[in-house]
């Protein structure tokens, strides 16, 4: 059995085609396993369950390498890839949050009733925030980038055979 060596932002396009993949057999398990009596199947079920099965295997094993590799410390670095992982996801859900957060101030009407609002963090302020948590964000997926294409797993199974 040979072993094939691809960078961690190979994995993860390898997982997204992994993944892709499953989604079209499930796709097909879904239309073509009952037709119609006397009415040609496109494709051979039993041996797509196969494959579907073969391809489920290789993404446990491939997201399990995934993960390992997420906890490695590179050197010169303070964090490990999961920790930019994480602190990219915190960082969206603080975008989209602060995109959905009311900054309306002055005499509003609502639904016939007239009211007075005010806020501490205005429109201005919760740009200049948005725009300093976007630049941080990208900034983050470029360091996740530049780690994912050091580290480099070892695939039991040639990748280009999926």
């Amino acid at each position: 059995m040979s072993n094939f060596k691809i960078t961690l932002n190979e994995a993860l396009q390898l997982k997204e085609t992994i993944q892709d993949r499953l989604i079209r057999y499930q796709n097909i398990f879904k239309n073509e396993n009952s037709i119609p009596a006397g009415q040609k199947r496109n494709y051979d079920i039993k041996g797509l369950v196969k494959k579907d099965e073969d391809l489920r295997q290789k993404m446990v094993a491939l997201k399990l390498l995934i993960q390992e590799a997420n906890l490695l410390i590179l050197e010169g670095e303070k964090h490990c890839i999961s920790y930019y992982v994480f602190l990219l996801s915190e960082r969206l859900r603080q975008i989209n949050n602060i995109k959905i957060m009311p900054t309306d101030e002055g005499s509003l009407s609502f639904k016939g009733y007239q009211a007075v609002f005010t806020c501490i963090l205005n429109k201005v302020f919760k740009d200049e925030w948005l725009d300093q948590l976007k630049k941080e964000y990208r900034e983050i997926q470029n360091k996740l980038i530049e780690l994912n294409g050091k580290v480099k797993i070892t695939l039991l199974f040639d990748p280009n055979k999926i």
